[in-house]
């Protein structure tokens, strides 16, 4: 989903987060043809991270988003398959990312503001690269697996350029992310 600012985009991520989690309240409001669905879910907002401090529950930290996207979707399980990955801050490979989604299919991924995220993640440095470089690596591995399952779903918000008060290297992330995303999209017209 890429709009100006105040586009929707956020609403349109919490409409289907909403649906997919409490969708039998509105069943008999819903269309003959949209069923209710029960998928696994992970959903980030990425101006709500804080990349250095990562994500915490009890005494798991979870490093990264696929970490974090791991955990939300399997628990302790599926995180467990991608931990190396996660504790190094190193993006896991498109083959690892399938084998550790596919057994939770449904699945849906919901990532708003995930150029934020980026941005601040390239204050982290991975050796010789960036957290941030090591998350848009992530992002155009897990485009990837997720095309390549036949019951998952991922949706990112994206700002419009045009309309966004960036600076230089903003504006390179969102290029960046923009032909990630672009070469596996769906555009829908509502």
């Amino acid at each position: 989903l890429q709009t100006p600012f105040g586009g929707g985009k956020t609403h349109a991520l919490i409409l289907v987060y909403h649906y997919l989690k409490n969708g039998g309240r509105v069943e008999e409001e819903l269309p003959d043809d949209v069923g209710l669905l029960s998928p696994n879910i992970s959903a980030i907002v990425g101006t709500d991270v804080n990349p250095s401090e990562g994500f915490r529950s009890g005494d798991l930290v979870r490093h990264t988003l696929w970490g974090q996207i791991a955990y939300q979707l399997g628990g302790k399980q599926a995180y467990s398959a991608i931990a190396p990955n996660d504790k190094n801050r190193i993006s896991p490979g498109r083959k690892d990312l399938r084998d550790m989604l596919e057994p939770l299919q449904p699945f849906v991924i919901l990532l708003d503001e995930v150029l934020e995220y980026v941005v601040r993640a390239r204050g982290i440095g991975i050796e010789d690269s960036t957290l941030g470089t090591q998350t848009r690596s992530f992002l155009q591995e897990l485009t990837e697996a997720v095309s390549s399952l036949d019951r998952g779903l991922l949706i990112a918000t994206l700002p419009s350029s045009e309309q966004e008060d960036f600076g230089e290297s903003e504006q390179q992330n969102l290029a960046k992310m923009e032909k990630i995303f672009g070469r596996l999209e769906a555009i829908y017209t509502p």
